[in-house]
């Protein structure tokens, strides 16, 4: 409980402000003149209420003796029921052993430690935690007291806290909803080592902003970002989706270089060829809740105009970012969906379109909004561009590299934390990961470590994660990761990605069918590597005027199967039936369209050279007859073989 000074004391206080909200006490205008903000028991309880919870959430007794700098109750109960109250995973931080055995900490309070106090351990080798118990062990902190080992994260000013499991839970659940963004200077997008990659060769500036480079790239942010979105617990990948199609399978803009530039996921995707508007793309999944068919985004020229279960969509990218690519996500029918009608948006011919799969309709895909040679005063000062429109439940921050040499360590510490500050005014829960920079041949580890530790410290004070990279990878051949003085190769970004995963995705697996970081093998597109099983279908065609009705157990398939009435010179009607995209037929059987009438019968007439198209007559004893309309059936079995792409 508060009390509102506006409603408690009304025309005594200052009106309410951004920096008051509730009211501003106020001296009287004039001797007597009874509009100055009382001083009596109310407001006074008020304050001595505040004081009092935190010593009592902190377990403190108050000893009578005056707080003062250096000896302040108060603040004691602050760090350390603060720090309870948020979930951080230590009480204290210590930078040694010995400091801890003696109860000095790395702020340089002395404190004494109690039965069930969490503890940690930082410093540039050493990284572990401890529980205060009456338990035995090696760490003997006298009365009776030992610190027991509870984790051990290796070396560095590496800081994880217990927020990042509770994120990494929700990743995987069908609930998750979780906005993520991906910050910082150059690194936190690493636009390098693409040139000698045709599909990047010339697209690629790692200079520049994040949201200028292409989205298929394969730095661990996009990794991590494609795993935000591949990890959602109801994200059904193409791979395990029935798909049954009469369109083709292209690489798209007929370039073979396309695709790894511009699809992103790291999970195997597809590209379909719309030539005309009858084909239709049926797609049956296991996901029964709102679903949302995951496609691409293109640029204005490859746009395209398509339709989900009737609906009508547009799949030009909104605002030019990533070059013009990304996930754009539809609402689709749960179980099965159908894409039809697909056509270029301008002029309205034949199309493309890539499809990943399917997701929960909370799924959100994570921004990547980092600067290329920012600082992080820069990226504070652009905070609301940067960050504040996606209001991210999860913000990964990779900053500090541009920061040295031109900012000091104590700004570089204030800056970071009115980043923080700002991250927390729209989300108080927010999951905070600093994320250091790596070594490099610019400057030494000494120059480095200031920036680092103020990470650290502001991670302890402010309930966030720290990740010491320098530390991480500084054991690591540089010829081996490093494209030049402080970026990452390829090799590199998978060595990051690899770090960033374990520390704060813990326990998320990768599976091979939702997510590959080498994926550029995985690709479908070309007929490389989505496969479908062995399987057969049937169907009953009934030859109805108009166009013929095709029926069968497997709605899917029956819906991607065409047929129509065409003439060929010799033939003035016939009926041709179409198969989906990798089927083949195993037999056609004419039925009688009239059990009473032997002599009227519909006849088997052709295949075609590749076995997915065959044609029927209508024959009335030596007669052939218009076979439209006459209402006879014909009974198809088609099969699919392995290893065959659609």
């Amino acid at each position: 409980m508060a009390i509102n000074l506006e409603t408690q004391y009304p025309g005594k206080v200052a009106p309410s402000s951004p920096e008051y909200p509730f009211g501003q006490p106020r001296n009287v205008t004039a001797p007597g003149a009874g509009n100055g903000t009382p001083w009596e028991a109310a407001i006074v309880s008020d304050w001595v209420g505040f004081f009092q919870s935190l010593l009592a959430e902190a377990g403190i007794v108050p000893t009578g003796a005056p707080d003062e700098v250096g000896a302040s109750q108060y603040l004691d109960a602050l760090k350390k029921g603060g720090v309870k109250s948020t979930g951080r995973l230590t009480d204290f931080l210590f930078a040694s052993t010995a400091d801890l055995i003696a109860g000095n900490t790395i702020g340089g309070e002395s404190v004494t430690l109690v039965s069930g106090n969490i503890v940690g351990i930082r410093s540039e080798i050493d990284n572990r935690d401890y529980i205060v118990s009456t338990t035995e062990s090696d760490v003997v902190l006298g009365g009776g007291l030992y610190a027991v080992l509870i984790s051990d994260q290796g070396k560095g000013f590496t800081l994880i806290n217990q927020d990042v499991a509770k994120a990494a839970a929700n990743l995987t659940s069908l609930s998750q909803n979780l906005k993520v963004v991906i910050t910082g200077d150059s690194l936190s997008f690493n636009g390098f080592d693409y040139g000698a990659v045709p599909s990047f060769s010339g697209f690629v500036n790692g200079g520049a902003y994040a949201t200028d480079n292409p989205f298929g790239l394969m730095s661990w942010a996009h990794m991590i970002r494609d795993m935000w979105v591949s990890g959602h617990g109801a994200f059904t990948p193409l791979q395990d989706i029935e798909r049954f199609t009469d369109c083709a399978l292209v690489v798209a803009a007929g370039s073979a270089t396309m695709p790894f530039r511009d699809v992103g996921m790291n999970v195997k995707a597809l590209s379909y060829y719309f030539d005309a508007t009858d084909q239709s793309l049926n797609l049956t999944h296991n996901y029964v809740g709102g679903s949302r068919l995951i496609v691409s985004y293109a640029p204005s020229a490859e746009a395209v105009l398509f339709e989900v279960d009737g609906v009508e969509y547009d799949n030009e990218s909104p605002d030019g970012h990533y070059q013009d690519r990304g996930y754009f996500m539809v609402p689709c029918d749960a179980v099965r969906s159908e894409v039809t009608n697909v056509r270029l948006k301008t002029g309205g011919g034949p199309g493309y379109l890539w499809v990943y799969g399917v997701t929960a309709t909370n799924s959100v895909v994570p921004a990547l909004t980092g600067k290329g040679a920012w600082r992080s005063d820069q990226i504070l000062d652009e905070y609301d561009t940067l960050v504040r429109p996606y209001l991210p439940d999860v913000v990964y921050y990779i900053i500090g590299a541009n920061d040295i040499g031109t900012n000091s360590a104590a700004q570089f510490k204030q800056n970071v934390s009115d980043f923080i500050d700002e991250v927390r005014s729209d989300r108080s829960d927010a999951v905070i990961v600093l994320i250091s920079t790596p070594p490099s041949s610019s400057f030494t580890k000494s120059q480095v470590r200031p920036y680092i530790r103020a990470a650290m410290e502001l991670a302890a004070e402010k309930s966030c994660s720290s990740i010491d990279l320098w530390t991480e990878l500084e054991d690591v051949d540089p010829t081996y990761y490093r494209f030049d003085n402080i970026h990452f190769k390829r090799a590199g970004d998978d060595l990051v990605f690899q770090v960033i995963k374990n520390l704060t995705l813990p326990g998320v697996p990768l599976d091979t069918n939702k997510f590959l970081p080498a994926r550029e093998a995985f690709i479908g597109s070309g007929g490389q590597a989505i496969s479908q099983a062995n399987n057969s279908e049937q169907i009953l065609v009934q030859l109805t005027a108009g166009a013929p009705t095709i029926t069968g157990a497997n709605q899917s398939f029956s819906a991607a199967c065409t047929g129509s009435y065409i003439s060929d010179g010799t033939f003035a009607s016939l009926a041709e039936i179409v198969l989906p995209y990798g089927y083949t037929l195993g037999s056609a059987t004419p039925l009688y369209s009239n059990s009473a009438d032997v002599e009227d019968s519909v006849r088997f007439r052709r295949f075609s050279t590749d076995l997915s198209t065959c044609e029927f007559f209508r024959a009335s004893g030596a007669v052939v007859s218009v076979i439209e309309g006459s209402d006879g059936f014909v009974a198809i079995t088609a099969a699919r073989r392995i290893g065959v792409i659609a």
